[in-house]
């Protein structure tokens, strides 16, 4: 890289390198457009975004870039001519001042850099250090910010690196062949045996589309004594030696007794004795059995009438007629349902009763 000192030597400074004009590089001019720049001003010696503060206070407003070309875009620009343009009601006038001054005020502290720059400045003037891209001021106005900033900075071409290994930029895609040169890519991709496709995630739905898919066989180990894990532990699958997987219930199922460690399977009814009328239930259900018996050496004639219904009439499930002769207890198996209610009728008295087993 060649290139000539635009100053002498001793003018170089620890905060503002030395100005050289290269040779052998090129550059190009980049439009700085539409930016809004905030004004700062000192509270008490802290570098303070201004809220509104009055005409009169002494401001700063950075820009985004430095080192601010002229209208061509090619030199530093100067109060002369400068690219730099914004909308402002507090800063209205820019002054000229000596750069010596400027770069005097490097090596300070910022609230004394700000003092000293807008010491004799009156409202709405302000400078510019167009090197580092900074304006200093006294506000015209309330306003807070400078809006629609814009001026030419330049952009260094690197016109003698050739990066060939680098592909230009395209839009990942399905079926994407396998790489010859350098390529970047910060999407997952899964090879398919021929090509990489995309990997999906996220899919809820039912779908005939499976390319990209990770679909990774399960896989088991066999260990004659399983290694016991603790909790929060992770490892593969158990199997036989037969390769098939290893599994069994950790913990019991509806169904299982847990006193007899056995599947049960058990009828649950309801069974009530009536010796009178009775709605037994209302409502759709399922009818067991009628269990009937005798309290009385010489029970009272009649009959007990089962009814699919919650009063005593409608369709009949089962009627029994009994004499006046003494009779041992005995169960009639129905395993009917009904849909109304069960209703119990007696013509009888209470020496006969009926047990209804039912759910």
């Amino acid at each position: 890289m060649g290139g000539n000192l635009l100053k002498d030597q001793w003018q170089g400074a620890n905060y503002r390198g030395l100005p050289i004009e290269e040779k052998n590089d090129s550059s190009s001019i980049t439009a700085v457009t539409g930016e809004t720049v905030q004004f700062y001003y000192n509270a008490a010696g802290v570098r303070t975004i201004d809220a509104g503060q009055a005409a009169g206070v002494a401001v700063e407003a950075v820009l985004a870039k430095n080192n601010v070309k002229n209208s061509q875009g090619r030199i530093q620009a100067t109060i002369q001519d400068t690219s730099l343009t914004f909308t402002s009601t507090a800063f209205t006038t820019e002054v000229a001042i000596d750069l010596t001054v400027m770069e005097q005020m490097d090596n300070v502290p910022w609230a004394t850099r700000l003092a000293a720059l807008t010491a004799n400045l009156t409202n709405g003037q302000y400078v510019v250090d167009y090197s580092k891209g900074i304006l200093y001021g006294k506000k015209a106005s309330t306003q807070t910010t400078l809006t629609n900033a814009a001026y030419n900075i330049n952009s260094e071409v690197l016109g003698s690196i050739s990066i060939d290994e680098f592909p230009a930029a395209a839009a990942a895609a399905d079926a994407t062949a396998n790489p010859t040169t350098t390529s970047i890519r910060s999407f997952p991709f899964g090879f398919n045996g021929t090509t990489w496709d995309r990997l999906r995630a996220g899919v809820t739905t039912v779908t005939a589309t499976l390319t990209g898919w990770l679909n990774a066989l399960p896989w088991a180990v066999y260990n004659a004594t399983p290694t016991v894990r603790t909790e929060g532990q992770g490892g593969p699958v158990q199997a036989d030696v037969n390769g098939n997987v290893n599994s069994n219930l950790g913990t019991k199922i509806a169904g299982e007794n847990l006193t007899t460690d056995r599947m049960m399977v058990e009828q649950a009814y309801t069974g009530i004795r009536y010796a009178a009328d009775q709605l037994v239930k209302t409502g759709a259900g399922f009818l067991h059995t009628l269990t009937f018996s005798c309290n009385d050496a010489a029970p009272t004639a009649g009959s007990i009438i089962v009814y699919d219904n919650t009063a005593e009439s409608g369709t009949i499930i089962y009627s029994e007629t009994f004499t006046t002769t003494a009779f041992r207890g005995y169960t009639v198996t129905l395993d009917v349902a009904f849909s109304t209610g069960l209703y119990i009728g007696f013509t009888t008295t209470a020496d006969v009763n009926v047990t209804p087993s039912w759910r």
